[in-house]
């Protein structure tokens, strides 16, 4: 599902690059919560880049426009109340620490950091890149986050991260969570420990100046 990009990506939400379009797409999303026996109700597409510089990932969310549920366009958005679709990375693969990234359909984000596996703060901010587009069936998220964001090992070292991808649809009845790696239903979603495994050593070498 990772793919190297040498392409420009324009960070609109139109997902109309080559990369997106040639884009190995991910395996269908868990439901986490209510239930988590079975795949979501609600389709996610997914695909991940990364160039030189950035991490990009695309989502398309399937979701009728109508149905969307923000309640607030502020920054850090309260958790529980807003449609939205995450990406998390344990850059350093300690299943403790991580950083949040979020985005809910009308293109608000909320970034911060996990810690201890057990708590989320939103007083972290740093500059990362995000654009939505909202259609009658579905909306569409467009992420870049810089690597010199993030903190993470030198290459060479023991350089694994840990990775899952995050979907709140405040719409369905109960609300549905879902995870593109399997989460039981009584962990949160901030628990590092039970997310996939990614990048390995060939990660790129980490910004001295982080």
């Amino acid at each position: 599902m990772l793919k190297r990009t040498q392409e420009s990506i324009k960070i609109d939400g139109n997902l109309d690059e080559l990369t997106w379009r040639n884009a190995p797409k991910s395996s269908p999303f868990w439901q986490s919560s209510p239930f988590d026996t079975a795949y979501t109700h609600v389709k996610t597409e997914l695909a991940v880049a990364f160039d030189e510089s950035n991490l990009y990932v695309s989502a398309k969310c399937f979701q009728k426009k109508e149905a969307y549920v923000v309640q607030s366009l502020k920054r850090d958005f309260g958790p529980g109340t807003t449609d939205l679709f995450a990406v998390l990375l344990d850059t350093y693969g300690d299943g403790q620490n991580a950083f949040s990234f979020s985005v809910s359909p009308l293109g608000v984000q909320r970034e911060g950091l996990i810690v201890n596996g057990n708590e989320f703060s939103t007083d972290w901010d740093n500059r990362w890149f995000s654009a939505t587009q909202n259609f009658d069936e579905f909306y569409t998220v467009e992420i870049a986050i810089p690597f010199k964001t993030l903190r993470y090992r030198p290459a060479g070292e023991n350089n694994e991260w840990g990775v899952n991808f995050l979907r709140f649809d405040q719409s369905q009845n109960p609300a549905e969570r879902s995870t593109w790696a399997f989460l039981p239903r009584f962990q949160m979603a901030i628990m590092p420990l039970l997310w996939a495994n990614w990048f390995g050593k060939r990660r790129r070498r980490s910004p001295k100046r982080i």
